[in-house]
C-alpha cells in the first residue's frame, strides 16, 4: 500500500488518503481457511439477510485491508454483514486477540469509484462520504458517524472502501419502531421521553452550527481565508431516520445517559454556497422523496402553482436550513412515532394543494402544533423547524438557545437525584453500554 494525495471535487485542497493498493479487494482472508467457521458463518447469513448473495458472499469472506502490514490485518475476520444495495455493501469486522477475544471492532462499506467523485482534473477524488465527516469532526463536532480512515483499490474497476466507527444500537428509525411495537403490545400509547428527545435535539443543534458554518480549512485547503466561514455550508440531503445512528452515551456527566445521535452515510453530501450554479441544479433529484423539505420536494416544483410562489423557480437554491428541516422531521417522527416520514409528506402535498389556507397560516406546515405528551416549547420549536419558507426556520445560534433552554430542566433534575426516563429497549439501554461480541 502507498500513499496517495487527492482533493475533493473542484475545490482547491488537498487530502491524504492513508493507503491506496492494486491488490483484488476480494482476496480471501486468512480466517476462511478454517472452512467449519466459513460454513457456519455462511449458514448464519444466509438465514438472516434475504439479499445475501455471491457478490455479498465474496465481500464477506475478504480481507479487511484495514492494517498495512498483511500479518496484523489477519486478525480482522467478517461476523456479520449490515446491509448491501445500489449503494454497495457494509459489514462487520471484528479483530480478535490470540485467545479469540473481540480487541476492536469496525463497520466497513466498500462502493464502486464513480467519476462523478473525480476533482476538477479529473482524477479520483475523495468521496464526500469520507471527506464531510472527517471535515465535520476537524471542527470538532461531535454528531457525527465517525470515519477512521480509507482504502482507494486502484484496480480494473476502482473501489473504496471505508471504516467507520461501529455503533451497535440501532438507528432512530429502530427506536420508532420500538416504541410502535410496544404501543401495540401494551395496548396503549406508549412514548418516547421528551428529555431524550431535547438531548437528541441537541445533537442535532451542534451539527446544524457546524454545518452551517464549514470552513474549507477542515476540507484541506490553504490560504488566508480558509479558517473563517466565509458563506459555504455542508448539505446532507438524506437525513432520514434510518441513517442517524444511536451512539454510547456522552461521556460527559452533565447529560442523561442516553444515546448519542450519530449522523451517517453521507454519501449524497455536497459542500456548497448560496453563490454555487450547482447549487440545486446538480442535486435537487438526490435523497430520499419523503423525506425532501418543501424547497426541495417533488424536484423544487413544490409551490409552483401557487400565486404567489414563496419558494422561487425549479432553479431555487438551497441553504443550510435544508438539513435543519430534515432534522426536525427526525424529532417530529419520534414524537408521533411516525415512520418514513408519512405524517409530514402528507402535510406538504395538502399544503402544496391549498395556497390559501397554508398562506392564511403563516406557511406553517404544523399550525399551532400540540401534542398531549409533549411542552409547549418543543413541539413550538418543532413547529418553527419544519416551516415551509427556509427563512422562516430558526438559525444555529437562535436553535442552540432554545434547545438549551429546553433541555435545562431534565440536566438539573437529573444532576439532582441522578435518575432518567429510561428507553423502552431491546438492546439494553440503547447506547449506554457497549456490548460484549
Amino acid at each position: 500500500m502507498k500513499e496517495r494525495i487527492m482533493r475533493f471535487r473542484d475545490f482547491d485542497t488537498e487530502w491524504t488518503v492513508l493507503a491506496t493498493t492494486a491488490e483484488d479487494p476480494y482476496k480471501r482472508a486468512r480466517w476462511t481457511r478454517d472452512q467449519d467457521l466459513v460454513a457456519r458463518r455462511i449458514r448464519k447469513w444466509r438465514a438472516r439477510h434475504s439479499w445475501y448473495d455471491g457478490r455479498a458472499e465474496m465481500f464477506a469472506l475478504s480481507r479487511a485491508y484495514i492494517e498495512n502490514d498483511p500479518e496484523r490485518d489477519s486478525a480482522w475476520e467478517c461476523v456479520d454483514l449490515l446491509g448491501a444495495g445500489a449503494f454497495g455493501m457494509v459489514g462487520k469486522w471484528c479483530k480478535f486477540d490470540a485467545n479469540r477475544r473481540v480487541v476492536d471492532t469496525v463497520a466497513i462499506k466498500q462502493f464502486n469509484y464513480e467519476t462523478w467523485e473525480c476533482d476538477s482534473d479529473g482524477r479520483p477524488g475523495v468521496p464526500a462520504e469520507v471527506a464531510l465527516p472527517k471535515a465535520l469532526d476537524r471542527q470538532g463536532c461531535g454528531s457525527i458517524a465517525e470515519v477512521r480512515t480509507a482504502r482507494f483499490f486502484d484496480v480494473s474497476r476502482p473501489k473504496w472502501r471505508i471504516y467507520l466507527e461501529y455503533y451497535g444500537h440501532g438507528t432512530l428509525g429502530d427506536l420508532v419502531q420500538r416504541y410502535r411495537e410496544k404501543s401495540a403490545e401494551d395496548r396503549r400509547s406508549v412514548h418516547i421521553p421528551e428529555d431524550f428527545i431535547w438531548q437528541a435535539f441537541n445533537d442535532f443543534a451542534a451539527a446544524y452550527y457546524h454545518m452551517h458554518s464549514f470552513r474549507l480549512k477542515s476540507l484541506g485547503a490553504k490560504g488566508r481565508d480558509a479558517d473563517v466561514a466565509n458563506g459555504h455550508f455542508v448539505l446532507h440531503l438524506d437525513l432520514k431516520d434510518t441513517n442517524v445512528l444511536l451512539g454510547d452515551a456522552p461521556g460527559d456527566e452533565r447529560f442523561m445517559p442516553y444515546p448519542r445521535l450519530k449522523i451517517a452515510d453521507w454519501a449524497l453530501g455536497e459542500c456548497t454556497s448560496r453563490r454555487d450554479p450547482k447549487n440545486s441544479r446538480k442535486w435537487r433529484n438526490n435523497g430520499t422523496i419523503c423525506w425532501m423539505p418543501p424547497e426541495q420536494y417533488d424536484f423544487n416544483r413544490f409551490g409552483q402553482n401557487w400565486e404567489r410562489n414563496v419558494l422561487g423557480g425549479t432553479d431555487r437554491v438551497y441553504s443550510a436550513k435544508h438539513n435543519l428541516w430534515q432534522m426536525a422531521a427526525n424529532i417530529y417522527g419520534m414524537m408521533e412515532l411516525d415512520l418514513d416520514n408519512k405524517k409530514l409528506e402528507q402535510k406538504l402535498r395538502e399544503a402544496d394543494r391549498d395556497e390559501d389556507h397554508t398562506r392564511k397560516h403563516g406557511y406553517s406546515l404544523l399550525r399551532g402544533y400540540r401534542h398531549r405528551r409533549y411542552s409547549s416549547e418543543l413541539c413550538e420549536l418543532v413547529e418553527d423547524c419544519l416551516r415551509i419558507r427556509p427563512e422562516d426556520r430558526p438559525d444555529p445560534k437562535i436553535l442552540i438557545r432554545r434547545v438549551k433552554k429546553g433541555l435545562e430542566p431534565g440536566l438539573k433534575r437529573y444532576a439532582r437525584t441522578g435518575t432518567w426516563e429510561r428507553l423502552e429497549a431491546t438492546k439494553a439501554e440503547w447506547g449506554t453500554f457497549k456490548p460484549r461480541e
